[in-house]
């Protein structure tokens, strides 16, 4: 057997990197260590992280983040552009096998409105999102791929739809009244009782209206009316029954204007169908024969007003209009597409009209300068439920997921953790290089409903052994665990955005752009720019101004007396069960600086008070370490730069520096109502570049973080089987590459009949999912299961070429590369212990090869055989 013998890490630890065209795969030994315990992680990449629902086999994640200070709603619609000539390469040409879906499986509803071909750039979807955003949170949902020939559009009231106009059949699949609080197309019967019809006019369903090259269902407004009149055309009467005051809606039309009139569609509330005491905005055309194009109306009990001249002309054609409507504003669009600003409008009312009863409705003004009749199609008419400030919460991707792993944080204490709750994470970073970017900026923690745990980088990279993470999480009931997803999206994405997830000030550039740590925190400043933020600061002490000083940090320049020193305080009072750190150099002079938590301060403002003498300190760290002014310590760190911790819990105090050389006092720590956060200078120059609180643990224990394990496929089958790795690129008939996992029946693959030495194409049977105790890597680029069942093509050292088992490979033998023609010799046989996810391709063209059966592909360039047992 040459050099080759199977032997098995003695440590434990592995770190493997395939070569595969667009997927690295790392396992390794991750450790999370908590302040004062540590478990040990096995990081596996290997199994798909979604549930995925079925006919789904490509899929990419999308982060969803919301920036404001305010949360989303509760089933909302959000926005979304996807630029589908990028993902052409899994796209059905008319986008039918895309879906949307979170990360327990369950299916987001989605209405696709325009761009629905594989080559548009702005392809624009409304999705139906039925949990809330926290502010200043994300959440991470998947675009998902069946094969070309499948079509999730099944149903017009199925959760994947499209607008009505994009069908075959005009409404076909158009699941808009599934989507939307409020929603009516072409299809609508206008002798609907919802409807109200106003001032001789007539709504009637008609059908090829022509539509761009096709044609359309609408309903037709008509009739003719006295010059120089506005008032209402129609009311659709159906209420929004959520409490909508307190949020806001974007009504958007899609109509076409083919008279000489100013009609649109506006969102209107009433608390009856009255045509004289209306209130609405809305916006309308011009007439043609006239300057005006786009005006705003507003509408307050029937009385009008109107905002003229506000766009350019865009003729008689099918135009998008909205109107979006806040408790306090509101913003007007027309344009040739949705959420196009060619004419557009936007302004503030203290009294917004429609934000006045439990009444929301949608209808069309009508208005007519010249007696000539009126005439307007509508194709539909939408109100969508969007977050209270008018922007949409911001979405990145698509992004390709490289790893993940299923974490479990554990709280063993007697007590829940706070909410929310700061868990600290510390894990070798050098382990996962191959799928990180050097600052980590590819690394996200997610749950398993798909929200996002706000996460801040204190320090590390990817070549880091101790990477340390915060994350932000609910509250953790007493001895129960919550689940968490570890996920690194691919090496060119970027998930950092200052919110969700961000990092500490001195690993961005510039300083604190990438700072998210008032996000994650109780309490937190960076110090940033050259002013002391007053908001959360007050200045105490003998010359404490001329003394401190702000320039990216927090700055002491000259020393103080002992008794008579000099800081800052927080106007803030935080709870006894606090913790209070900071990140600095405190440069001895002749006493001890601290970070403290004390009592004894009252709000002193912004002006020095001097000779406020020492405070009383009930517990601090100190340097050396000190506790309650009683002198004594542990270490003394000199001058390093490091983490400064003061943790109490209502009965007793810890001190750390750097989270480890922990000194506790109990005689000192005198339970408080309330206690601020202080940093003294005393007789001490130095530097502070951020400080903190955050939620004490249980009894000062923090939660454990162990591995849950990805036990997704089949299960079973563990050292046996003849499979790839997650990740393997599988070559196709068309000579392009796809990753096994989204390998699906029915497929086109590569094959090579060894009877006749020619490359062939089969189709894919069959693909089953197992997990193995035990893969050996090949030339470093391929990782196969199955030691004594997985063929594999080689040349012997005699120039024979045949079949061998992988347990038989040797450094005698040479594989077989059949898109090149070519033999390598084999030069890296490594074998790894662990637990995997391994996929079994079975082609459905067999040859008869020494006796034996084989039906054959490519994977990551090699030529493999389906297993034999």
């Amino acid at each position: 057997m040459g050099r080759y013998e199977i032997g098995l890490p003695s440590t434990g630890i592995y770190s493997i990197s395939a070569a595969a065209s667009g997927y690295s795969s790392t396992t390794a030994t991750v450790t999370i260590s908590s302040l004062d315990s540590s478990s040990t992680v096995n990081l596996t990449n290997m199994a798909p992280f979604a549930n995925v629902p079925a006919n789904v086999g490509t899929y990419f994640e999308l982060l969803i983040t919301n920036p404001y200070s305010s949360a989303t709603p509760a089933n909302y619609n959000q926005m979304l552009v996807l630029n589908s000539n990028s993902l052409s390469a899994y796209e059905a040409a008319d986008l039918s096998n895309i879906e949307f879906f979170y990360a327990n499986g369950t299916i987001v509803y989605s209405w696709l409105e325009n761009g629905s071909t594989s080559y548009s750039t702005a392809s624009t979807y409304w999705l139906l999102l039925y949990q809330s955003i926290p502010a200043h949170s994300s959440m991470v949902i998947f675009v998902g791929f069946a094969p070309p020939n499948h079509s999730f559009f099944t149903t017009p009231l199925g959760p994947t739809g499209e607008a009505p106009q994009l069908s075959h059949t005009y409404g076909a699949y158009d699941n808009g009244p599934v989507v939307f609080p409020l929603y009516i197309s072409g299809d609508t019967p206008s002798t609907a009782t919802t409807f109200s019809v106003y001032n001789g006019l007539t709504l009637s369903p008609v059908a090829d209206v022509p539509y761009g090259g096709t044609a359309v269902n609408a309903l037709y407004l008509s009739g003719t009316d006295s010059p120089h009149t506005r008032a209402p055309g129609f009311i659709y009467q159906a209420s929004v029954t959520s409490n909508y005051l307190s949020e806001a809606y974007l009504l958007e039309y899609n109509w076409f204007n083919a008279g000489q009139n100013q009609i649109g569609a506006d969102i209107m509330d009433s608390a009856s169908a009255s045509s004289t005491n209306i209130n609405a905005i809305g916006v309308i055309t011009g007439s043609p024969d006239a300057s005006p194009a786009f005006n705003m109306e507003i509408v307050q009990y029937g009385s009008w007003s109107t905002t003229n001249n506000l766009g350019t002309n865009i003729g008689y054609r099918w135009q998008f209009g909205s109107v979006l409507s806040t408790p306090g504003n509101f913003y007007g669009t027309l344009g040739p597409t949705p959420g196009s600003n060619s004419a557009a409008y936007s302004g503030s009312t203290s009294n917004n009209p429609v934000v006045t009863s439990s009444s929301l409705y949608i209808g069309a003004f009508y208005a007519d300068a010249d007696g000539a009749s009126s005439s307007a199609y509508y194709n539909y008419i939408k109100l969508c439920r969007v977050p209270l400030l008018d922007h949409m919460p911001t979405v990145q991707g698509p992004m390709t997921i490289t790893g993940w792993d299923h974490l479990t944080a554990s709280n063993n204490q007697n007590a829940n953790t706070a909410n929310p709750f700061q868990l600290y994470l510390d894990f070798n970073a050098s382990s996962y290089k191959a799928i990180e970017n050097s600052g980590l900026s590819n690394v996200e923690f997610v749950q398993t409903n798909g929200s996002v745990l706000s996460s801040w980088l204190e320090g590390g990279s990817s070549t880091s052994t101790n990477a340390i993470f915060w994350l932000r999480t609910p509250a953790i009931d007493a001895y129960s665990s919550m689940d968490i997803y570890v996920i690194f999206v691919g090496t060119g994405s970027n998930v950092m955005n200052g919110i969700s997830i961000g990092e500490s000030p001195l690993l961005s550039y510039p300083y604190a752009s990438l700072d998210n740590g008032r996000f994650v925190f109780n309490f937190y400043d960076n110090f940033s720019g050259g002013t002391l933020n007053m908001n959360n600061w007050f200045y105490w002490g003998s010359n404490s101004r001329s003394n401190l000083y702000i320039s990216d940090g927090l700055y002491f320049n000259t020393p103080g007396q002992y008794n008579t020193g000099y800081g800052v305080s927080s106007h803030l009072n935080f709870s006894d069960t606090t913790t209070f750190d900071f990140y600095g150099q405190p440069v001895l002079s002749n006493g001890n600086p601290y970070s403290a938590a004390q009592d004894g301060f009252g709000d002193l403002g912004t002006t020095d008070v001097p000779g406020i003498g020492n405070p009383s300190i009930y517990a601090y760290a100190s340097f050396p370490f000190d506790s309650g002014g009683n002198g004594g310590g542990q270490t003394n760190y000199g001058n390093n730069f490091g983490v400064w911790t003061t943790e109490r819990d209502g009965a007793n105090a810890w001190q750390f520096y750097n989270y480890a050389d922990q000194y506790t006092t109990t005689s000192a720590a005198t339970s408080l109502d309330s206690v601020k956060w202080v940093y003294q200078g005393l007789s001490t120059v130095g530097s502070v570049y951020w400080a903190r609180v955050r939620s004490t643990p249980p009894n000062g224990v923090m939660p454990t973080v162990a591995n849950y394990g990805s036990n997704g496929g089949n299960g079973g089958n563990h050292g046996g089987g003849g499979c790839v790795l997650y990740g393997t690129n599988i070559t196709l008939a068309n000579d392009s590459m796809i990753q096994v996992q989204n390998l699906m029946p029915g497929m086109n693959v590569l094959s090579y009949n060894p009877n006749t030495a020619q490359l062939v194409t089969t189709t894919v049977a069959n693909v089953t999912v197992s997990q193995v105790s035990l893969i050996v890597e090949v030339d470093g680029l391929v990782f196969i299961s199955g030691l004594h069942d997985q063929p594999v093509f080689v040349m012997f050292q005699n120039g024979t070429e045949g079949w061998v088992v992988l347990g038989k490979l040797n450094y005698s033998m040479k594989l077989y590369y059949p898109v090149n023609d070519t033999w390598m010799p084999i030069d890296s046989l490594v074998p790894y212990q662990g637990n995997f996810t391994v996929f079994d391709v079975v082609t459905a063209r067999f040859f008869n090869s020494g006796g034996v059966v084989r039906g054959d592909y490519i994977a990551n360039g090699f030529l493999l055989d389906i297993k034999t047992g």
